[in-house]
């Protein structure tokens, strides 16, 4: 359940209005035959994708018990290059469902059009495929999940619908699903005969509804805010790029699920960026890049890129207009200094995302330094990503 928790939030924030959710598919050997999660509102949840690639491997094993999967067709490689759930040798594996998605399609017409390398973005399909297909597969498979499966149609199929015509053996869970519609998944799998367990053990439960923290503000506030800043070791955040590929690649991502992304004026001023999503990776590239709001007291010059980008509306924001922010997920981008100031400001939930990078400047500014007040946090995660570490915070 660790392992689905410290999946669930590589995507966090990045499925809003959604939760992040990760889910488990594991034999009565130990044997994980999926570790997947959410990753943006409206694909597959979690649990369909874990039992999507959990049936890839086990018909695969089926099939041909010795497989080797050394060469990946380019088109499924292309498509799933950046995809942080999908490892090469299960690209391999879903080229064996060839022959079954072909005769799927021919009597499910209303799938005709989605090729086997996109399957996996379609939660319909993949719904109507495995309730086809599974042959009793999961009899003797174990699902972990971190949140209770949704029983309800919104923009997919019931997971808890998917799970219960599977039929595994047990299904695990760590955090219960209270939220309206979509609440009693368990229920439903209980009437349908499958085992369910709600995690005992006090740690884990806590840890599962710290991954629930920014939905639940977004549901229930309406507004919710990450605050994100870059440093090094020695809390300095001047002088050059400080964050990784990585980081930065899930900082475009973030971009383009929030509805405005926020800087001081000093950084527009001084730096006088574009503030773009150009280093997103699918399924966020190309989707959308967030409105701009700019912190300051003095005039902005207008030629500055940031004002250039088409379907961008940019406001300018002081001390009483800050609190007046309106609804939905955004993003802060600052400094230490920045957050000290506005944090008493702001009149919306949030949390403090550090990107912590391994490296000392040759002048260093230290944290205490930096900020002008103590703030005390609760550390909710830390997250590896490439050299650099995310630590979320909860002032």
């Amino acid at each position: 359940m660790k392992r689905c928790i410290d999946k669930a939030w590589e995507y966090q924030t990045l499925t809003l209005p959604n939760p992040a959710v990760a889910a488990m598919v594991y034999d009565d050997n130990g044997e994980i035959l999926s570790l997947e999660a959410h990753q943006k509102a409206g694909l597959p949840h979690a649990e369909v994708l874990a039992v999507f690639w959990a049936f890839v491997q086990i018909y695969a094993k089926s099939k041909q018990k010795n497989l080797h999967y050394q060469k990946v067709d380019s088109s499924l490689e292309s498509t799933f290059a950046t995809s942080h759930t999908t490892p090469p040798q299960a690209l391999g594996e879903l080229e064996t469902l060839a022959p079954l998605w072909q005769d799927f399609q021919a009597t499910h017409t209303e799938f005709s059009h989605i090729a086997l390398e996109t399957l996996p973005l379609h939660s319909h399909a993949i719904h109507a495929f495995i309730a086809a297909y599974h042959n009793g597969a999961f009899y003797d498979k174990t699902i972990l999940l971190t949140l209770e499966p949704c029983n309800h149609f919104g923009k997919t199929p019931p997971c808890a619908q998917l799970i219960a015509q599977i039929a595994p053996k047990r299904v695990l869970i760590a955090a219960r699903d209270i939220w309206g519609e979509s609440a009693n998944g368990s229920k439903r799998l209980q009437e349908a005969g499958v085992a369910v367990e709600f995690i005992t053990n006090t740690s884990l439960k806590k840890q599962a509804q710290n991954v629930l923290y920014p939905f639940l503000c977004l549901r229930e506030s309406r507004r919710f805010v990450v605050f994100k800043l870059a440093e090094r070791l020695d809390g300095s955040y001047k002088n050059g790029q400080i964050s990784g590929d990585l980081s930065r690649i899930f900082t475009h991502n973030q971009r383009t699920i929030a509805q405005s992304l926020i800087i001081s004026g000093a950084t527009a001023r001084a730096d006088r960026p574009r503030l773009d999503t150009r280093y997103a990776t699918p399924p966020y590239a190309n989707t959308s890049v967030p409105n701009v709001g700019i912190f300051t007291r003095k005039d902005i010059d207008s030629n500055i890129p940031l004002f250039h980008i088409d379907s961008r509306s940019v406001r300018i924001y002081d001390d009483k207009t800050l609190q007046e922010l309106p609804n939905g997920f955004h993003i802060i981008e600052g400094s230490l200094q920045l957050f000290s100031h506005i944090y008493p400001l702001l009149k919306s939930p949030l949390l403090l995302l550090v990107h912590l990078s391994p490296t000392i400047a040759q002048a260093p500014q230290t944290l205490c330094q930096s900020i002008a007040r103590d703030i005390s946090c609760e550390i909710l995660h830390t997250t590896t990503l490439g050299k650099d570490l995310l630590l979320w915070l909860k002032p």
